[in-house]
């Protein structure tokens, strides 16, 4: 007969089991050692090591760039075991391989493209990304992983306020309220101020408000101050969305109200 054994750990490590065969003949109550065997056994896990503990990418915007603006870099895998090894790489966007699966005989290296994509989210807005690369074993839990960070710029713009409430001013008149913009980002941004036309019987925005400077360009870190001007059209409510266009940005909204009415009083006698 040919008997097969299959043994399982929890730890890596020299382990060692003594094997009894035993037998029983007829009506016997009781087994019979006819010989043992002593089993040993050196589990490892598996192990890859990385050309480097971790791959990082930077991306910043600039004006008329390449649509493409893929980044890569090479990152080498090696059999750090003394047994073959079957594994997979597994990572979540924006990165990507060109060669998911691989197969390695021990001290045998591959060297995969590590993909980076920044246009990922659509939302052209700066922001930090840190996961990892991480390779899956055939039939073992054991893990191994190599960080992938990046830092993605965009043009963009901090502003105090997203509604601009003038209130209710005499008929005929001019009010000013100012709106504090800063550049948070790391990239120069360029940006100019439009109306949407949802009037709906209104006049058009542009003849009810007003935005100085129209246009504007903020390097990191600065700041301005832009002027909301409402020009009170007799007896008249009126409001609009006002969109800040950042090239290569996003765009941002600001609602604003205002209305113009006369003084009205009343003598008591």
């Amino acid at each position: 007969a040919v008997f097969t054994f299959r043994g399982s750990a929890l730890a890596a490590g020299l382990l060692e089991e003594k094997l009894i065969c035993e037998t029983r003949i007829h009506k016997e109550k009781t087994s019979r050692p006819v010989f043992h065997t002593i089993v040993r056994a050196d589990l490892v896990d598996p192990a890859v090591s990385f050309s480097t503990p971790e791959l990082r990418f930077s991306y910043a915007w600039a004006s008329g760039e390449a649509h493409d603006q893929q980044q890569r870099q090479a990152l080498t895998l090696t059999n750090a075991c003394v047994l073959p090894l079957v594994f997979q790489l597994r990572c979540a966007m924006p990165f990507s391989v060109d060669q998911w699966e691989h197969s390695l005989d021990p001290g045998q290296s591959a060297t995969v493209a590590v993909e980076f994509e920044p246009h990922y989210r659509g939302d052209r807005t700066s922001h930090l990304v840190d996961t990892k690369l991480t390779t899956v074993y055939h039939q073992h839990p054991h893990r191994d992983a190599v960080r992938l960070a990046a830092d993605v710029n965009f043009p963009n713009l901090d502003l105090d306020a997203t509604t601009v409430n003038f209130g209710c001013v005499l008929n005929d008149t001019t009010l000013t309220h100012r709106l504090r913009v800063v550049n948070s980002s790391k990239v120069a941004a360029a940006f100019k101020w439009a109306f949407l036309d949802d009037r709906h019987g209104q006049l058009p925005p542009n003849q009810v408000f007003d935005i100085l400077p129209i246009r504007s360009r903020l390097e990191p870190g600065e700041a301005e101050e832009v002027d909301f001007v409402f020009y009170g059209h007799a007896n008249r409510k009126f409001k609009a969305t006002c969109l800040c266009e950042v090239e290569g940005g996003p765009e941002y909204a600001v609602h604003a109200i205002g209305e113009a009415s006369t003084v009205g009083f009343r003598l008591d006698k």
